[in-house]
């Protein structure tokens, strides 16, 4: 007894050692930083640049002529080199696209949150509107930036949302990869995508990858599941996480909602002009 009783002991300790670790350097196993740096003012771009308490936030506006009559803010992905998915955008011609390091990536100082993310994605927001004031704007998240469009979109007014490859909540996804862990009580970055857009009424376009090893397509069907606005919904099945960007689909389908939300948002513009 006393044999078990002591290995029992053990075990409580190595897994409150394991809790206490995953706590405090959660931020460390969450986040990943791409740190390259490019050029600050690259031919075709505008560089943007916004200071922050604790950060300066730095990054680029593609087609800066067409920022007052439409544009894209987008937030990329966790280990994402947003730099260089302005390939994305090449064939947005009559669209603007700004695109900013998450604070403690890219040419952005500062550290790294949740709260962090949503404060300057806010701040951001609210700067380009000031400066801009586009007549259409569109936010577009990837994976980990899907939660910070969808928090946008809940506190501000936008004209449509755009999401690839999101999850329903980080909590979630954290809950089926260690299901012996009280996530909820240690996790503190939870990323809620899902109750961040209730009350969003938008239209919204979400792009998923059918081979997605990282997000699961069944955590952005469950997301589905919960939006309640006019949505449209595409899978790739052969694309994988990082790979959905380079398929013929995705190029299409991002054109079409772009185009279509901008020309029915004209339309209605020009009916309220009339009456």
């Amino acid at each position: 007894m006393d044999v078990f009783l002591q290995l029992l002991l053990l075990a409580i300790l190595v897994y409150g050692a394991i809790l206490i670790c995953i706590f405090v350097l959660q931020k460390r196993l969450i986040f990943y930083p791409v740190h390259t740096r490019h050029p600050l003012h690259p031919a075709g771009t505008t560089g943007f640049l916004l200071e922050r308490t604790g950060a300066v936030l730095r990054g680029w506006l593609l087609n800066a002529q067409f920022a007052s009559s439409r544009m894209i803010i987008y937030y990329g992905g966790n280990s994402e080199d947003i730099y260089l998915s302005r390939e994305q955008f090449s064939s947005f011609v009559d669209t603007a696209i700004l695109l900013v390091n998450y604070r403690g990536y890219g040419t952005s100082t500062g550290t790294p949150g949740e709260k962090e993310f949503y404060g300057d994605a806010l701040a951001v927001f609210d700067e380009v509107s000031a400066r801009y004031a586009p007549t259409v704007l569109f936010l577009m998240g990837r994976s980990l930036g899907s939660a910070v469009a969808s928090y946008v979109a809940g506190q501000r007014k936008i004209s449509a949302i755009i999401l690839v490859t999101p999850f329903d909540s980080l909590e979630t996804l954290a809950k089926k990869l260690y299901p012996l862990l009280p996530v909820s009580l240690v996790l503190r970055h939870t990323f809620r995508t899902a109750q961040h857009l209730k009350g969003v009424n938008t239209p919204a376009l979400i792009l998923y990858a059918g081979r997605d090893r990282i997000v699961p397509a069944l955590a952005t069907e469950r997301l589905v599941m919960h939006m309640h606005m006019k949505k449209k919904v595409v899978c790739i099945e052969e694309a994988e996480h990082n790979s959905i960007d380079l398929y013929d689909e995705y190029q299409l389908a991002l054109l079409q909602f772009i185009t279509t939300t901008a020309e029915q948002h004209d339309t209605l513009q020009q009916e309220e002009d009339h009456t």
